[in-house]
């Protein structure tokens, strides 16, 4: 089974209300700043136009890290606000992923990766620009309003920041424009969210895992219930098995969203089990029909290979088991992660996440024309921008404390709550802003 990481399920796609989307390829250059390299590629893109009209604004849709097509139904706002603004509508899918790939079926090795790396992607954009101006002969004049959420939101600030004249402002939500190498604090956020009850609920079966784990009939028992694909031997297997499975309550405070809440759903059924194992296992561990991959060699591949690749690079944000936890397994720590790289790729390499905020400028930023909206109570918000002094005339930040990651991006929902109807409000706001000056 692929591993899918936690930024990672947030695929940033175009959702139509009317499926007038039509998909299109451009030609990009594999290697923006040589020269002397003019090979390319072929990259996917969207379009809506059902609500453009002439003097309407684009709307860029900055995509992540996964495949636009699938998720129409997601992330809808964009598309919601488009049938208001008039607006033309696109989104351009990231190199690397989904179809997007610049040495086919060679895209992932090594060697190619290379050129996955965010000056690529943001120049990417730039030309894709440049192209739907021309294919559509749009005026100079026209604004452009970008949006992304997650990575895709990173982007959409980092276009914003070192592209001002080519986009008017941008939508940044849930964004980690924060590298780190040590990302401790997202478990942290994570157990101090749950109730008391919860917390207890889910320890009581990391507990008894933790027990089967220190004897063999214990781990073959693990093996059996939670369906490993390898068998629980060597000590990194083990550290790859608590891995995967503390995932899913991390992802249920994550998504804490409308209308599913998931982490309502599973702290309620933890809390009324009797056997707080085997919920645990109904809850989190990997559906029937798919055994849970320990290798990585095997398991971080396409997709999931690019986006570590791309943390392991630049980004970071190892999420790893602070100390005394009771619902995380212990040992997720650094040398997990570079074991976990060395497995992936091969080689040991690591991100210099220095350079990544110096080039970026982190959090310290002369930010203008940007709207950043963030759940603080989900983890990514702790790297992203949460400052509520930052507001000026320029930049917007607003934070909602009652969903989780990207909640204001997605599809009108009724179950949606009043800080998350705020966020939209502010971000149809700002866009009226930055569209009508």
């Amino acid at each position: 089974m692929k591993t899918i990481s936690l930024l990672f399920v947030t695929f940033f796609v175009l959702v139509t209300l009317t499926t007038a989307t039509t998909d299109y390829w451009f030609e990009q250059k594999i290697d923006h700043f040589n020269p002397l390299d003019d090979r390319k590629f072929q990259q996917l893109y969207y379009v809506n136009d059902t609500y453009y009209q002439e003097g309407g604004p684009l709307f860029f849709i900055f995509n992540g890290e996964g495949p636009m097509p699938g998720l129409y139904n997601e992330y809808g706002y964009p598309v919601e606000l488009a049938s208001k603004y008039n607006a033309l509508v696109v989104s351009l899918e990231h190199r690397y992923y989904g179809v997007s790939l610049p040495f086919g079926e060679e895209s992932h090795t090594n060697e190619n990766l290379q050129y996955l790396h965010t000056e690529q992607v943001l120049e990417d954009f730039a030309q894709f620009r440049h192209h739907i101006f021309e294919k559509y002969n749009l005026a100079s004049t026209t604004k452009v309003f970008g949006f992304g959420c997650s990575y895709s939101g990173v982007l959409s600030a980092w276009f914003r920041t070192k592209n001002p004249h080519l986009i008017d402002g941008v939508f940044s939500g849930s964004s980690p424009v924060w590298a780190t190498l040590d990302f401790t604090s997202y478990m942290e956020l994570v157990e101090s969210r749950l109730s008391t009850e919860c917390v207890d609920s889910v320890a009581s079966a990391v507990t008894q895992i933790n027990n089967l784990l220190d004897t063999i009939d214990g781990r073959i028992q693990l093996q059996r219930m939670f369906n490993t694909c390898q068998e629980l031997l060597m000590p990194f297997d083990v550290q790859m098995f608590k891995y995967n499975i503390q995932g899913g309550i991390m992802g249920a405070v994550q998504y804490q969203n409308p209308p599913d809440w998931p982490e309502t759903a599973a702290c309620d059924a933890m809390e009324a089990a009797t056997d707080k194992l085997a919920e645990y296992i109904k809850q989190f561990a990997y559906p029937n029909g798919s055994c849970m991959e320990l290798d990585p060699a095997s398991s971080y591949i396409d997709d999931g290979k690019s986006w570590y690749y791309q943390k392991a690079s630049q980004f970071g944000f190892f999420k790893n088991t602070p100390p005394n936890s009771k619902i995380f397994f212990q040992g997720v720590d650094a040398d997990f992660h570079k074991a976990l790289i060395q497995k992936i790729f091969g080689q040991p390499f690591y991100p210099d996440v220095d350079f990544t905020n110096a080039y970026y400028g982190g959090k310290d930023v002369n930010w203008s024309n940007i709207i950043f909206t963030n759940g603080i109570n989900e983890p990514w918000s702790l790297l992203s921008i949460t400052d509520m002094k930052l507001n000026s005339d320029s930049v917007v930040v607003v934070d909602y404390e009652d969903a989780g990651h990207c909640a204001p991006y997605h599809f009108y929902n009724d179950k949606m709550p009043p800080g998350v109807l705020n966020a939209r409000k502010k971000i149809d706001e700002f866009i009226t802003k930055v569209t009508s000056n």
